[in-house]
């Protein structure tokens, strides 16, 4: 266990530019989405287009805990093998930085619409839940994707036929942030649950 947090430690010290340089854009995004959904969810249209979130309809009891846990976790298991696929080439990895700022500013969006629609009704389950979890969610996605641009860099696989090879050098890390989505979406979906029952949003 202390070899595994001394590797997670000096990778993250080896590779720091890249790591400030992705929660740098990531909080660029999730300022930019906060603030453009504060503007934008100010009609009856919007208003109702909230409606349709799981988070909304599981407090209204129109989406149960199995798909609402369902619908988070094929999200995040998306972004891990798009990820992933990024790393075939070395200029390709650099999408990785996209994927964060575009996940950052829709987890954004959906904070600040979800109090638009709700107010402080909403407080708890975002302090207690969903903040937490996009934070959680975050880091591990920015982890991975610092991962596959620092292998992308060295490994230098230039073409498309090698990858297989590529997936057979990153099989690991796949799986272990997989695994780490996995039981992220489970936690949040339970919260989700505890949480919606007791409110109606």
């Amino acid at each position: 266990m202390d070899g595994l947090r001394f590797d997670i430690v000096t990778f993250i010290g080896r590779n720091r530019i890249k790591f400030i340089i992705a929660f740098s854009l990531s909080a660029a995004g999730f300022i930019f989405g906060l603030i453009n959904a504060l503007a934008r969810v100010t009609t009856d249209e919007a208003m109702l287009a909230v409606k349709g979130y799981d988070i909304v309809r599981m407090s209204l009891g129109e989406r149960g805990f199995f798909g609402y846990w369902m619908g988070r976790f094929f999200l995040h298991l998306f972004l891990v093998a798009l990820l992933a696929l990024f790393g075939v080439r070395e200029l390709l990895s650099y999408l990785s930085y996209l994927v964060l700022v575009i996940y950052a500013y829709q987890y954004a969006f959906f904070i600040g619409a979800v109090f638009c629609y709700a107010g402080l009704t909403a407080l708890p389950v975002m302090l207690a839940c969903i903040i937490p979890m996009f934070l959680i969610g975050l880091c591990i996605l920015t982890y991975f994707g610092v991962f596959i641009l620092f292998f992308a860099h060295n490994s230098k696989i230039g073409r498309w036929n090698e990858f297989s090879y590529y997936l057979r050098c990153v099989k690991v890390p796949i799986l272990c942030a997989l695994a780490a989505v996995f039981l992220a979406s489970l936690i949040e979906s339970i919260l989700a649950a505890l949480l919606t029952a007791a409110i109606v949003l």
